[in-house]
Formats: structure tokens, C-alpha cells, sequence
């Protein structure tokens, strides 16, 4: 994979993430004939909430809450579930572009087989928007509900880019083509959620219905991402989707991922950033004025956090990430946007082993003297 160490103009892209052709579809001036189903029978959707209050975006669905030992509140969990599912559709309509471009190249980077499927953390799967993706790189038919928001523009817009990842890679190959030969047609990819907010959970497998999903093919585990429930290099690959603007400390949680992923495993985020003050002063100003409320309502959500640098500067990151900014249309307060996948290096794993291997050598050192 290339490795970016200057950030690209927003608007532009770099390396096969994605083509301009795929920024401008997610960039585009939204139509009425693009509008999510439930917005063209009048239901409130997020575009209309954002007219009104400050956007409470789907990155709070991972977050590790306030103060790390301050317990979460059930009702305010509930309510925010049940926004989540009904209020992120024209988002998710107009990501899905650059969402499939991304997940194809990550999945057709992993290393699965029908004997021992890949597997892949998603921190802050929340109530599981990205399920259709998965399932579409595997050839498994979606129904309906997310999978059809997220399958719509599939044949107008990148399905051309999406398919041919998907045959071309031995990872979407084995998976897709092999199906029949796998048990009780499985693909060769497990998938392991993360979450601290229990009542995501039904809306989750709600969404892996209708994405067509094997249940077996799927876990979800409560947890917050800086302290994983996982062992160490134990995941091929982690998926991090609007996620990192409301946890308590972005370098802790890229700790914990590099600390479960396997050298050479890759890091997919698509996370809601700062606006650059020279192009947008006036979203700038917006942003910091209205962040403490933002905190508020949407689980400590920031307007203001630009995880990007901090992926690039992290010692198991350096030199392997490649990534792009953009703007999402239709999200207001949260349309600036960073995006791309960063590759662990494989030297800075295993530490822990190699400092055990030195005093293991030191204590058998040690007792060869004494006996002597």
C-alpha cells in the first residue's frame, strides 16, 4: 500500500482509496430523487434535524463516554439507539460511494480461507451500518432497509469500481465464489463488534438481517476502544467508522488497535473532522462555538478533534497510511471529513514477547552462574 505524509487539498484524492469521480458522488448537491426513502414520505431525517440543533453524529455510538469510571445512562442510551437507526440514512446514502471503495480494497487485503475465516474488529459498530458492505464484497444479496440505502447508487455510481475489487482480489474471490464450498455457505470473514452501549444491539442484528448476514459470521461484544476485549494480534484487520471524535483519548485507542492487530493488519477509518479555517472560517467559528453543546448531546462528540495527524504520527502507523479529506453533502456541522486506511508495521509488534524472551534469557543466565 502507498504511504501518504502530506495530507491532501479536501475534495481531492490520493492512491487507489477512491477516484475524484467517487468524492465528487459523495460531495455532490443533493436531488430530491436521491432523498431516503423515509424523507420522501415525510419523515423527520437527519438533514432536517441538522436545521435545527447541532448534528448528534453516529460517531458517539463507540464512544468511551465522559470519565472513564462514570457509569452510562440507560435511558439516554436508548433514546440515542433509536436515533441512530432512524437518523443517519441520507449520510450513510451519501458516504456509500466511498464506503464501498474503501471496504473493497480492505477486504480484498485480508488473508481468509474457508478452513480459517479473516478477522475483522469493528469498534463502535453501534447499530451496524456498514453491515451491507461486508456483504456485498462477500456476494451476499442485501434485502432491504440499510442494505438497500447503502445498495441503491451501487449500479449508477461506483458499482463498476466495487465489483471488480471484489473478483479481482483472492480475499472477495474465496469469499464470494467459494461460498457453496464453505459450511452452511459461510464467508470467509468474522466479524467481531464493539460497543458500550447495550440497546445498539438489536438494532445491529436488525441490520444484519436485512444485509444477509450469517449470524454465525458475527459477534458483539460490550467494550469500550481504548481498553479492547480482545487479545493481542488477534484481528486481521479493524474497522473504524465515526468513532474517533468522541472518545476520551484518540492515542490510547490506536494503542489498543495496534495492540490487537496482526503485523501488517490494516486500520479502515472514516471519521468527521475539523474545517480548515482559511477555506471555511465560517464552519470553523461554528464548530468551536457550538462544540460544548455538541459534547452534550451527542456522547462527547468534538467538532473540533482532527484524528488524522494522529494516526500518521503513531509509532505502528508511521509511513502507512494513506488517506484523503473530503466533505460529506447534507450533515451540516460534520461535513468536513478524513477517510483511509493505515497499515501496522510490523516491527513494533510483539513487544511484550520480546521483553519475556529477555528475562526469561536473563533468569536462565542468572541461574547457570549460581549452579556453577
Amino acid at each position: 500500500m502507498a504511504t501518504a505524509r502530506t495530507l491532501v487539498p479536501q475534495g481531492t484524492v490520493r492512491g487507489p482509496c477512491t477516484t475524484a469521480r467517487q468524492v465528487a458522488i459523495v460531495t455532490q448537491a443533493h436531488h430530491p430523487s436521491q432523498e431516503p426513502a423515509a424523507a420522501r414520505k415525510g419523515l423527520v431525517t437527519r438533514r432536517h434535524v441538522l436545521a435545527a440543533v447541532p448534528p448528534a453524529c453516529g460517531c458517539a455510538v463507540s464512544a468511551a463516554a465522559r470519565a472513564e469510571e462514570a457509569g452510562r445512562n440507560a435511558a439516554l442510551d436508548q433514546m440515542f439507539a433509536a436515533a441512530m437507526a432512524t437518523g443517519m440514512a441520507e449520510y450513510e446514502h451519501n458516504i456509500a460511494p466511498l464506503k464501498r471503495r474503501l471496504f473493497a480494497q480492505l477486504l480484498s487485503s485480508l488473508p481468509a480461507s474457508s478452513a480459517e475465516p479473516a478477522q475483522l474488529l469493528e469498534l463502535g459498530i453501534g447499530t451496524g451500518p456498514n453491515m451491507p458492505f461486508y456483504a456485498q464484497f462477500c456476494g451476499l444479496p442485501g434485502t432491504d432497509g440499510v442494505g438497500s440505502s447503502s445498495g441503491s447508487s451501487s449500479s449508477s455510481s461506483s458499482s463498476g469500481s466495487g465489483s471488480s475489487s471484489g473478483s479481482s482480489s483472492s480475499g472477495g474471490g474465496d469469499s464470494a465464489s467459494g461460498a457453496g464450498s464453505l459450511p452452511a455457505g459461510l464467508p470467509s470473514l468474522q466479524i467481531v463488534g464493539v460497543d458500550p452501549n447495550p440497546y445498539m444491539r438489536q438494532h445491529l442484528e436488525d441490520s444484519r438481517a436485512a444485509a444477509g448476514w450469517p449470524e454465525p459470521r458475527l459477534s458483539w461484544v460490550a467494550g469500550r476502544a481504548e481498553a479492547l476485549p480482545l487479545p493481542e494480534a488477534s484481528c486481521d484487520a479493524v474497522v473504524c467508522t465515526l468513532v474517533l471524535c468522541s472518545v476520551g483519548d484518540v492515542s490510547r485507542v490506536l494503542d489498543e488497535v495496534a495492540r490487537v492487530l496482526k503485523p501488517g493488519g490494516s486500520l479502515l477509518f472514516i471519521e468527521h473532522t475539523t474545517a480548515r479555517l482559511q477555506a471555511q472560517p465560517l464552519l470553523w467559528a461554528g464548530q468551536r462555538a457550538l462544540e460544548p453543546l455538541q459534547r452534550l448531546l451527542a456522547d462527547n462528540c468534538h467538532l473540533t478533534r482532527d484524528p488524522l495527524p494522529v494516526i500518521e504520527a503513531h509509532p505502528a502507523f508511521a509511513g502507512g497510511v494513506e488517506a484523503m479529506r473530503f466533505a460529506v453533502d447534507g450533515v451540516s456541522l460534520i461535513s468536513p471529513h478524513v477517510a483511509g486506511i493505515a497499515r501496522r508495521q510490523g516491527q513494533q509488534l510483539l513487544t511484550e514477547e520480546a521483553e519475556e524472551q529477555a528475562w526469561l534469557s536473563g533468569g536462565q543466565a542468572g541461574s547457570g552462574a549460581t549452579a556453577a
